[in-house]
């Protein structure tokens, strides 16, 4: 830790050029003039993020709009363009392609934010100590809280954050799933995490955590997408393979992709720099302790769903299927969700096999 903090000890600067520093200002600005915390929870740093809340709360409503507009106008005829007619197999396409368009843009959009910081901020001669990557991640302390936080960064975690208050909403409103404990524990935590991080500044290692979670989610929803677009396809033709070999390697992207970001570089390579570079850099970090402990409640989501994705690939390896099956589902769901063609038939046997019993039974 001392290597690290005498290799990337921010620079002084003069009073007139931390002025030019984009966001950094009020009780930021007065936080890197002493080593108490006091001012994050003081009345001026209330009124400094009020102009903000109003904001907030218009982004919350402007997804909801968004959710609704896309769903209706895109993705509801989408269903039935390649044939998906029942209610339940509709709002499964709509839903899950709202989620795939979601971390389709805002992994762009976050990759976006982090190239514009790995250049740094022009706000003087000696502009380059701004410019920060994640190697090593203890680049993200450096110079806390004197780090820029331009518009185009906030407005993203703003909308990050926003998105989680919707999810929370959205879960309330949608069809109960398995796990539904689980996924508003992972809302709360992570929506509790980006607002703390947004509160006393930890906005560089909070890009880093989303972003890292943001890319398998892009596997799972855009896989699911695909399944159930495809699924509607009589087997064997052409059509079907290629979407089976396309759904296919989605999960495959999503299984290997949440091992590597989330059970290896997330607790193996950022909870470290979150737990003890932090410390080491910047002693007197405000809220270090609760970060680290939803940190690690993540973590334990983490393993459980790893878990789950292990089963889904064990399933579909067994019964040699051609699709992905959302592992959140319930036994009831699964049924319902079955593409044309093949939850009918599933019925028919179902049925078949009952009355077959019944038969054995009465010449018994």
């Amino acid at each position: 830790p001392s290597f690290i903090y005498m290799q990337y000890a921010p620079l002084t600067l003069p009073p007139e050029q931390i002025a030019l520093i984009p966001g950094v200002e009020g009780t930021t600005l007065a936080r890197a003039y002493t080593t108490s915390n006091e001012i994050f929870y003081s009345k001026e740093k209330i009124l400094e993020e009020l102009p903000y809340v109003g904001g907030c709360f218009a982004l919350v409503i402007i997804f909801f709009l968004a959710r609704f507009l896309v769903q209706s106008s895109i993705l509801v005829p989408v269903a039935k363009y390649f044939g998906i007619t029942s209610e339940n197999g509709v709002r499964r396409f709509k839903e899950t392609g709202w989620y795939a368009i979601y971390y389709l843009i805002f992994t762009a959009f976050g990759c976006y934010v982090y190239l514009l910081e790995n250049q740094g901020h022009d706000h003087g001669p000696d502009a380059t100590h701004s410019a920060w990557n994640i190697w090593p991640m203890a680049q993200t302390w450096v110079g806390y809280p004197l780090q820029p936080f331009p518009p185009v960064f906030r407005l993203y975690y703003l909308m990050e954050l926003m998105f989680y208050v919707h999810c929370i909403i959205a879960l309330q409103l949608e069809r109960k799933q398995k796990d539904y404990i689980q996924m508003l524990t992972h809302h709360i935590a992570t929506f509790g995490l980006v607002f703390m991080s947004y509160w006393v500044r930890f906005h560089r290692i909070g890009l880093v955590i989303l972003i890292t979670h943001n890319i398998s989610d892009n596997f799972l929803y855009g896989g699911k997408l695909l399944t159930y677009a495809f699924g509607t396809l009589p087997q064997g033709t052409t059509k079907r393979l290629l979407g089976d070999i396309v759904t296919h390697t989605c999960l495959g992207g999503f299984a290997v992709s949440f091992f590597i970001t989330r059970l290896i570089f997330f607790p193996y390579y950022i909870l470290p720099s979150t737990m003890f570079d932090s410390k080491a850099i910047v002693p007197t970090l405000p809220l270090h302790n609760c970060t680290n402990a939803l940190l690690l409640v993540l973590i334990v989501l983490h393993m459980f769903w790893f878990l789950l994705i292990i089963k889904m690939i064990i399933r579909i390896l067994r019964q040699k299927g051609t699709d992905i099956k959302d592992v959140r589902s319930d036994s009831e769901d699964e049924a319902e969700d079955e593409p044309a063609g093949q939850a009918e038939p599933r019925r028919r046997r179902k049925v078949t096999s009952e009355s077959t019993k019944k038969k054995t039974a009465k010449q018994k």
